[in-house]
Protein backbone atom coordinates (compact mmCIF):
# COMPACT_ATOMS: atom_id res chain seq x y z
CA UNK A 1 0.00 0.00 0.00
CA UNK A 2 0.89 3.78 -1.05
CA UNK A 3 1.47 6.12 1.93
CA UNK A 4 -0.85 8.88 0.24
CA UNK A 5 -0.22 11.01 3.07
CA UNK A 6 3.50 11.11 2.29
CA UNK A 7 3.02 12.04 -1.27
CA UNK A 8 0.18 15.01 -0.45
CA UNK A 9 3.00 16.09 2.21
CA UNK A 10 5.99 16.27 -0.60
CA UNK A 11 3.53 17.77 -3.02
CA UNK A 12 2.84 20.10 -0.38
CA UNK A 13 6.15 20.59 0.32
CA UNK A 14 7.21 21.77 -2.91
CA UNK A 15 5.04 24.60 -3.12
CA UNK A 16 7.56 26.79 -2.20
CA UNK A 17 10.13 25.89 -4.97
CA UNK A 18 7.44 25.75 -7.35
CA UNK A 19 7.10 29.67 -6.64
CA UNK A 20 10.71 30.19 -6.79
CA UNK A 21 10.62 28.99 -10.47
CA UNK A 22 7.52 30.78 -11.18
CA UNK A 23 8.51 34.17 -10.09
CA UNK A 24 11.76 33.12 -12.43
CA UNK A 25 10.16 32.11 -15.37
CA UNK A 26 7.10 34.85 -14.74
CA UNK A 27 9.79 38.23 -14.07
CA UNK A 28 12.99 37.49 -16.00
CA UNK A 29 14.27 37.08 -19.09
CA UNK A 30 16.46 35.33 -20.07
CA UNK A 31 19.26 37.57 -20.47
CA UNK A 32 18.31 38.89 -17.00
CA UNK A 33 18.37 35.50 -15.71
CA UNK A 34 21.71 34.57 -17.27
CA UNK A 35 23.11 37.90 -15.33
CA UNK A 36 21.83 37.37 -12.22
CA UNK A 37 23.67 34.58 -10.34
CA UNK A 38 21.36 34.83 -7.27
CA UNK A 39 18.39 33.52 -9.56
CA UNK A 40 20.61 31.47 -10.76
CA UNK A 41 21.66 29.74 -7.36
CA UNK A 42 18.00 29.59 -7.04
CA UNK A 43 16.88 27.93 -10.17
CA UNK A 44 19.42 25.28 -9.66
CA UNK A 45 18.17 24.54 -6.27
CA UNK A 46 14.45 25.00 -6.95
CA UNK A 47 14.79 22.88 -9.73
CA UNK A 48 16.87 20.24 -8.20
CA UNK A 49 13.99 19.98 -4.72
CA UNK A 50 11.21 19.58 -7.61
CA UNK A 51 13.09 16.86 -9.32
CA UNK A 52 13.88 15.31 -5.90
CA UNK A 53 10.35 15.63 -4.50
CA UNK A 54 9.21 13.87 -8.20
CA UNK A 55 12.00 11.18 -7.35
CA UNK A 56 10.55 10.62 -4.00
CA UNK A 57 7.22 9.87 -5.06
CA UNK A 58 7.95 7.52 -7.64
CA UNK A 59 10.61 5.69 -5.43
CA UNK A 60 7.46 5.12 -3.02
CA UNK A 61 5.38 3.90 -5.47
CA UNK A 62 7.25 1.39 -6.90
CA UNK A 63 8.91 0.26 -3.40
CA UNK A 64 4.97 -0.63 -2.38
CA UNK A 65 5.17 -2.79 -5.14
CA UNK A 66 8.31 -4.40 -4.13
CA UNK A 67 9.64 -2.84 -7.70
CA UNK A 68 13.12 -1.42 -7.61
CA UNK A 69 14.64 0.70 -10.20
CA UNK A 70 18.01 1.06 -11.46
CA UNK A 71 18.73 4.82 -11.73
CA UNK A 72 16.05 7.76 -11.20
CA UNK A 73 15.46 7.84 -14.50
CA UNK A 74 14.60 4.40 -15.20
CA UNK A 75 11.93 5.50 -12.29
CA UNK A 76 10.19 7.69 -14.32
CA UNK A 77 10.57 5.21 -17.24
CA UNK A 78 8.36 2.56 -15.09
CA UNK A 79 5.84 4.72 -13.84
CA UNK A 80 5.32 5.48 -17.52
CA UNK A 81 5.90 1.79 -18.48
CA UNK A 82 2.81 0.95 -15.85
CA UNK A 83 0.71 3.48 -17.04
CA UNK A 84 0.53 5.21 -13.91
CA UNK A 85 1.62 8.64 -15.65
CA UNK A 86 1.72 9.15 -19.14
CA UNK A 87 4.26 8.10 -21.03
CA UNK A 88 5.27 11.39 -22.68
CA UNK A 89 5.39 12.60 -19.01
CA UNK A 90 7.73 9.82 -18.06
CA UNK A 91 10.19 10.67 -20.80
CA UNK A 92 9.88 14.56 -20.35
CA UNK A 93 10.35 13.59 -16.23
CA UNK A 94 13.30 10.90 -16.91
CA UNK A 95 15.26 14.21 -19.05
CA UNK A 96 14.29 16.11 -16.29
CA UNK A 97 15.74 13.87 -13.60
CA UNK A 98 18.83 13.73 -15.67
CA UNK A 99 19.27 17.54 -15.79
CA UNK A 100 18.49 17.53 -12.47
CA UNK A 101 21.91 14.91 -11.84
CA UNK A 102 23.86 17.37 -13.61
CA UNK A 103 23.13 20.19 -11.67
CA UNK A 104 24.43 18.17 -8.53
CA UNK A 105 27.14 16.68 -10.05
CA UNK A 106 28.30 19.09 -12.65
CA UNK A 107 27.44 22.52 -10.96
CA UNK A 108 30.30 24.19 -12.75
CA UNK A 109 29.51 23.15 -16.39
CA UNK A 110 25.60 24.07 -16.20
CA UNK A 111 24.67 25.62 -19.16
CA UNK A 112 22.15 28.52 -17.43
CA UNK A 113 20.08 29.40 -21.28
CA UNK A 114 19.39 25.09 -21.18
CA UNK A 115 18.17 25.71 -17.30
CA UNK A 116 16.08 28.76 -18.09
CA UNK A 117 14.01 26.92 -20.66
CA UNK A 118 13.81 23.81 -18.83
CA UNK A 119 12.16 25.94 -15.88
CA UNK A 120 8.70 26.63 -17.61
CA UNK A 121 8.68 22.85 -18.79
CA UNK A 122 9.16 21.55 -14.70
CA UNK A 123 5.91 23.83 -13.69
CA UNK A 124 4.03 22.50 -16.27
CA UNK A 125 5.44 18.73 -15.88
CA UNK A 126 5.14 18.83 -12.33
CA UNK A 127 1.09 19.75 -12.22
CA UNK A 128 0.96 17.15 -14.61
CA UNK A 129 2.75 14.38 -13.14
CA UNK A 130 0.56 15.57 -9.40
CA UNK A 131 -2.32 15.39 -11.55
CA UNK A 132 -1.61 11.62 -12.81
CA UNK A 133 -0.59 10.90 -9.48
CA UNK A 134 -3.84 11.53 -7.72
CA UNK A 135 -5.94 10.50 -10.28
CA UNK A 136 -3.59 7.36 -9.41
CA UNK A 137 -4.08 7.42 -6.08
CA UNK A 138 -7.92 7.69 -5.89
CA UNK A 139 -7.97 4.57 -8.45
CA UNK A 140 -5.75 2.70 -5.96
CA UNK A 141 -7.46 0.13 -3.58
CA UNK A 142 -7.70 1.43 0.24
Amino acid sequence: MVEENIIKEKFILTNKYLNKIKDIVNNYSINEFKANTDKQIIAERSFEVVCISIIDVCTLILSSQSELPGSYAECMDILGDKEIIPKPLSERLANAVRMRNFIVHQYEKIDYELLYNSLGALLNDFNLFKEAISKWLNQEPK
